[in-house]
């Protein structure tokens, strides 16, 4: 591109697409090719791109399991009430 800090911001916002799609490693991808320049040009940029980052990995990890073990007031969704026989 020419611009490392017009391509780091592209590549920001091209993360943020890719996570608005539901497609987190690629948004994942993006965000870390963009801290390099942002680092040495727009250091509070880059700290709200790592902000990305770690919100993308704790989502993952509710995802996978690590989230709380059941909504407010209640078991799983679908899931028999307490005392029911099934």
């Amino acid at each position: 591109m020419g611009d490392p800090y017009r391509e780091a911001v592209s590549l920001t916002w091209l993360g943020d697409t890719h996570r608005a799609a539901g497609e987190p490693d690629a948004a994942r991808l993006a965000w870390r090719r963009a801290l390099p320049a942002l680092d040495r040009l727009d250091p509070s940029r880059a700290e709200q791109v790592r902000a990305r980052l770690r919100g993308l990995e704790s989502r993952e990890l509710v995802a996978v399991g690590g989230g709380p073990p059941c909504p407010a007031g209640g078991g799983w969704p679908g899931a028999p009430a307490e005392g029911d026989q099934g």
